[in-house]
């Protein structure tokens, strides 16, 4: 029990500790770190979608870099990549049904998709200030 509850509340500090895509790439490693450590491993995974580990999981944090990266013209393209990609994960997760996928798994993607979509406003208001 206490392993569950030492789990848990790391991966809740990790989850808060995410505040800005300015560090998406210190927090995946951190995030990683934390799910893969073996005893976490050990009590988490079983609780997980398999498929929404690995490959799908890098894939959500690779269309969120693409995402900052992109400029200009591929900026909008990127955006609704990332968008797509986040809400399809965190969809999935969801209705995988368990409380650690929800919280981890689901809670990951819509705290990304949360963050894109304060970046998106805030360069929205500060391309209306340069237009006019």
């Amino acid at each position: 029990m206490r392993d569950r509850s030492q789990m848990e509340g790391e991966l809740s500090e990790v989850m808060r500790s995410f505040s800005s895509l300015d560090v998406l790439t210190g927090f995946r490693k951190t995030f990683m770190k934390a799910i893969n450590r073996p005893l976490n491993k050990a009590i988490l995974w079983p609780f997980l979608q398999r498929d929404l580990l690995g490959p799908r999981m890098d894939e959500i944090f690779a269309v969120t870099e693409e995402l900052l990266q992109a400029g200009g013209p591929a900026l909008l393209s990127a955006f609704r990549k990332a968008n797509e990609s986040l809400e399809g994960y965190a969809s999935e997760a969801e209705r995988h049904g368990t409380h650690y996928s929800r919280e981890y798994l689901s809670g990951l993607a819509k705290r990304i998709h949360e963050l894109v979509r304060k970046r998106s406003r805030i360069l929205n208001r500060q391309a209306g200030n340069v237009d006019g």
